[in-house]
């Protein structure tokens, strides 16, 4: 799955990566579509978490807890910035 089942090591996915190809969603249209897979019940797993920075991500709470996926947005919003 895109929200977590990468192997050892589930992450949240940046909002901002799906402007990228093949989806070319804009922040507001991902926004949307997350707001309305909720609606339907489709998206039940998902959450949404942002960093400091204001960075929106979304993951799994099959694979990630919440501190957890905080925890990693924040690393890779901010701190591995930092850190480079």
């Amino acid at each position: 799955g895109i929200l977590g089942a990468g192997g050892t090591d589930p992450r949240p996915m940046a909002r901002e990566s799906l402007a990228n190809d093949p989806f070319r969603m804009k922040a507001e249209a991902v926004e949307a579509a997350f707001a309305e897979a909720r609606a339907q019940g489709r998206a039940d797993d998902i959450e949404r978490v942002e960093a400091s920075n204001g960075d929106v991500y979304f993951y799994s709470t099959t694979y990630l807890t919440p501190r957890r996926a905080q925890a990693l947005a924040e690393w890779d919003a901010v701190e591995r910035i930092r850190n480079v």
